[in-house]
């Protein structure tokens, strides 16, 4: 197995570990609440643009921003939910979908007057590490590895915390999770705002490697919107998958052809599996958050 192979396929792991923080929280929000969330982009980049901040202006690490970032961005998303989307909810999903599309564009107009328009990078843990003749950034290295224990500790909260059985059980049977004391309504408001956490988190891990602006959301919405279609829209398991298969796949087509042709060739493959499998890999036809 050659060294360019073994590189591109732990760079392919590493760059999937961002995939899957951005889509679990799509995922979530689409399978407790069937909204499809628009402004998710704007919280990706929210999560960039305080570490940044923080960095720029305290001398904050980044990967110790995540304690400001994680409750700031919680707190947003849960009032976000509260306040607007709450008064939506059951309605018409063109509501949703232009509501959750205009906070994007609220977002994206802050990031503007605050930052300017021009992308911002950041260097940080710029020396590699080796292993014989492969070479891996270590910034890859730490956005890997946020990724994966904040992905493990979604999973451990929805499966062993009472409030992540009271999420699972809004998500099956909502009418009878009401009935049973469960206040759905500040249920939808924790899972708009653990899917903006991890938003906010992947955002910060992508700015570790790549640059932010204030529309590169939309970049990594689409991504995320092409995993979790991959992987079935009520699937956590689904998007484990399929942010392994994308993150792997786009690296190595990259390498060899360019990003156009990985971004286009997957989306070419997502229209062929829909006609194939209509609710993805790993989705279920009543919509219903599992895995």
């Amino acid at each position: 197995m050659s060294d360019i192979f073994i590189t591109l396929l732990i760079n392919g792991v590493l760059l999937a570990s961002i995939y899957l923080l951005i889509s679990l929280g799509l995922t979530l929000v689409f399978g407790v609440m069937n909204v499809i969330n628009f402004a998710h982009g704007g919280f990706i980049m929210a999560g960039g643009y305080v570490t940044y901040w923080l960095a720029g202006s305290f001398g904050v690490d980044p990967i110790l921003s995540l304690v400001v970032v994680i409750p700031v961005v919680f707190a947003g998303c849960y009032a976000i939910q509260l306040s607007l989307l709450e008064k939506v909810i059951g309605q018409d999903d063109l509501y949703t979908l232009l509501l959750t599309f205009g906070i994007l564009l609220v977002l994206e107009s802050v990031f503007r007057l605050q930052f300017g328009t021009q992308s911002q990078t950041m260097e940080y843990l710029s020396a590699p590490v080796t292993f014989g003749e492969v070479s891996i950034s270590m910034t890859r290295i730490a956005t890997g590895a946020i990724g994966l224990i904040a992905a493990g500790a979604l999973f451990a909260f929805l499966n062993w915390s009472r409030q992540g059985q009271a999420i699972r059980a809004t998500s099956q049977a909502p009418n009878l999770a009401e009935a049973s004391g469960i206040d759905s309504r500040r249920i939808r408001a924790l899972t708009f705002g653990l899917g903006g956490v991890l938003a906010g988190i992947g955002g910060t891990a992508y700015f570790l490697t790549y640059s932010i602006s204030p529309v590169g959301g939309r970049h990594l919405l689409l991504i995320a919107f092409v995993v979790v279609v991959l992987g079935g829209m009520n699937s956590l398991r689904g998007t484990v998958a399929a942010a392994f298969i994308v993150g792997i796949y786009q690296t190595f087509v990259q390498f060899q052809f360019g990003s156009t042709e990985a971004l286009f060739t997957m989306f070419i493959g997502i229209a062929v599996l829909l006609l194939i499998r209509p609710h993805g890999l790993f989705g279920e036809p009543e919509g219903r958050l599992h895995g």
